[in-house]
Parts: C-alpha cells; structure tokens; sequence
C-alpha cells in the first residue's frame, strides 16, 4: 500500500469516527462512499481457524498478513481517533447546535443515497424491491421510542453487538441505536472520561458483531451483489428521517414540567442526561425565508454534500464496481 493510500484509508477512518458519534450517521455510508467497504470485510474474514492456529504458533507476521493488518491497522487508527479526539466536541455541538449538525449531515447522507446509488448496474424486480424494503426498515428505526438504558456489563455487551451491527450496515447509525437502548449519552460520556468499566464490555461486544456479521455480509456481496446493494441504498434513504435537522426533542416530564433522566430523576443537564421520548418533525413554512438561520442551514447540507464528493474522491480508486 502506497504512503497515499495509507493517507486515504486514514482519512476515510476518521471520518467513519466522527460519524458513527452522530446519531443518525452511519459508518458504514462513509466506507462505502470512501471505498473501503469491501477491504474491511475481506480483512475480517481472515480472522478464521488459520489466524488463529498462525497466532497460537507464534507466526505473528503470518497471522499479520492473513487479516491484512496494516490497512486494518491504519484504518481503525482513524477511526479510534475520530472518536475519541472529537466524541465531546460533536456531542457539545449537538447540544448547542443541534439543527446546524443535523443539516452538515443531511446533506452528508442526502449525496450518499446517490453515491450507493451509482454503484449499482441495472435493476431488477428484486433489487428494486430491496431497495424499498430497506427505505421502510430504516425509517421504521426512525418511528421507535428510546427506551431507559443500564450501565451492566451483559447490557453494554448487548449494546456492543447491536451498536457494531448498525455501524457496518450503511444507513443504520450505531450511535442512534445506542440512542433508543438508552445507552448513548453514557457511551459517549465513557469515551471522553475514559471509563473502562463501561468501554471494555462495549467492545468486546462490538468484536463479537463485527466478526459476526463480516461473513454474512461477505457472502451476499458474493452471491448478490448488485441487491446487497440495493438494500443498503434503501437503508441510506430511510435514514434522511432520523437526521432530518427540522426537528426539536421532546423530553419525558414529570406532573410539574421538569424534564426527567432515564433513572426518572429531575435533571438540569438536560441536552445530556434528559430521557428524549420522541421528536417534533417539521417542514421549513415560506417565514423561513426570512430566517438567516435557515439559508445557514441550508449553506450546511450543501457542504455536507461537498464532504461526500470529497470522501468520494479520496476513495476513487477503491469504488465499488457492480458487475452487471
């Protein structure tokens, strides 16, 4: 691999990173968009009977080799850091600019619906089909309730495995996931205060899915390529609800109107710590024009737009070609 490639595949971690702490931005959009989706699968399903039995040997150089380890290694560098340098800055924005972060990605997932899109050659009867089945199975996630959460180790395992599954599959946001398990706000507290109680079950919980789902999904793009495709464009698509940036919270109370955390205790970090029960959707009216904060948000989408051909571009040479 070529010191540019080593800078592409960099970059592309990073921003899967930085996505996957964005509630309704998915990881795996920006794998696909960057062209690295395939190499991650391929280098995971390496991870058999052989590495093992390669490691076990002492051939570490071997066992190396077999899950392609330096781009799995430059790779999730990337993302690590774009977790973790940046989970509180995104979620400090969240909570000062909620509407402005959801507009930055709208836009980032508005291009990645055609960005997947293109992918594909030709259509059928079934690609078409999946395509629609996956727009509804994503907004469907958007329909459901958070629920309360819980710090033990089986339920942070749990959210691991859910979380990882979500982050692979383009479309489906991890951290929205971790978001309805009631889990995110404690998730992203554990990486910035570094809490190992709560980050070491979460991750072997996102190994077991990853590792899990890697041969699955390596099978389909195998034997189905094309509809594979066309299910994870659906999922992309369905997903614009989720991140749609006209939306305000709406926060579980108690009889006096003071907003409750997921323990039903009165908070007052409520951006942070308050139960969000459902969202408040609306479509901009013709005031809006007027607003200079709507031509700000709209100034957004299209830089998120900018941000998916510029990913794009660095993953140029990694694009996914479907075979007609």
């Amino acid at each position: 691999m070529s010191n540019s490639r080593y800078i592409q595949t960099f970059l592309v971690g990073l921003a899967m990173g930085i996505a996957n702490v964005i509630p309704g931005v998915s990881g795996g959009t920006i794998a696909l968009v960057g062209g690295v989706y395939e190499d991650i699968f391929a280098s995971l399903k390496g991870i058999n009977t052989k590495f093992i039995n390669a490691v076990l040997r002492g051939k570490f150089r071997e066992a190396f080799r077999q899950v392609n380890g330096l781009f799995l290694g430059v790779l999730f560098l990337g993302v690590a850091l774009g977790i973790l340098l940046l989970a509180n800055v995104l979620s400090g924005l969240l909570c000062t600019y909620p509407k402005q972060v959801n507009a930055l990605f709208f836009g980032l997932i508005l291009a990645s619906v055609y960005s997947v899109g293109k992918r594909i050659s030709g259509h059928s009867l079934l690609s078409i089909l999946l395509f629609l089945a996956g727009t509804g199975f994503a907004l469907g996630i958007g329909f459901l309730p958070p629920m309360n959460g819980s710090n033990d180790f089986i339920f942070m395992v749990l959210c691991g495995i859910v979380a990882a599954c979500s982050m692979v599959l383009p479309g489906l946001s991890g951290s929205y996931v971790l978001l309805l398990m009631g889990a995110y706000a404690t998730v992203v507290k554990a990486v910035t205060d570094l809490q190992l109680s709560i980050l070491l079950p979460l991750a072997l919980g996102a190994g077991i899915g990853l590792l899990g789902l890697t041969r699955v999904i390596a099978l389909l793009f195998e034997r189905a390529k094309r509809e594979t495709l066309s299910l994870m464009a659906g999922f992309v698509l369905g997903s614009l609800y989720v991140i749609w940036p006209w939306k305000q919270e709406i926060y579980k109370k108690n009889a006096m109107g003071d907003v409750l955390d997921k323990h039903g205790e009165v908070t007052k970090n409520i951006c942070e710590d308050g139960l969000v029960v459902n969202y408040d959707r609306w479509i901009p009216s013709a005031e809006s024009f007027s607003d200079g904060n709507f031509y700000i948000m709209l100034g957004l989408i299209v830089l998120g737009i900018g941000a998916v051909l510029a990913v794009e571009y660095l993953g140029k040479e990694r694009a996914i070609k479907v075979e007609s």
